[in-house]
């Protein structure tokens, strides 16, 4: 590899880098933003919406979701603050995965799941929300939540 290609490879990592570092700050600051006395309500607002879109969800959850709801604030305040430490995060979502298996839930299941939350988010930050905001949490779950809970789907 000529030294101009290997300067311009390195050039583009590290942008990539920034953009990396950059889309897991807004990820903390916009979950950050909603405050933690509202993290319970973005959840029910997520699960209520996610039941009002696909119904068929309801019969693999309990009557009541208390347990999920804290359980659903916990991993995002995890990706929230460890986004960018992929060493921690991403057997996180491989076991969150792995403890879904009975659900027999496919890759669609996880991207309407994005697809909600993403939504239900933005409404709850209300003028806070910008593309960006957007577009950093449709990346974490494109790029780390979605494919490592998959892994831990399948790898059983």
């Amino acid at each position: 590899m000529e030294i101009s290609a290997y300067l311009e490879q390195l050039n583009y990592e590290f942008y990539l880098q920034g953009v990396v570092t950059m889309d897991m700050q807004l990820i903390g600051k916009t979950w950050d933003h909603v405050g933690k006395e509202r993290h319970e309500e973005v959840i029910q607002n997520f699960y209520g919406r996610l039941f009002e879109l696909y119904p068929e969800y309801r019969d693999l959850f309990p009557p009541s979701l208390d347990h999920h709801m804290k359980k659903m604030v916990d991993t995002l305040a995890l990706v929230a603050r460890v986004a960018d430490e992929t060493e921690i995060m991403h057997p996180q979502m491989i076991r969150l995965g792995h403890k879904h298996t009975s659900f027999q839930l496919k890759a669609e299941d996880l991207k309407r799941f994005q697809m909600v939350f993403v939504n239900v988010l933005s409404e709850c930050c209300e003028e806070h929300w910008t593309e960006e905001c957007e577009k950093a949490w449709n990346n974490v779950f494109e790029q780390h939540i979605i494919p490592y809970m998959h892994h831990g789907l399948i790898k059983h």
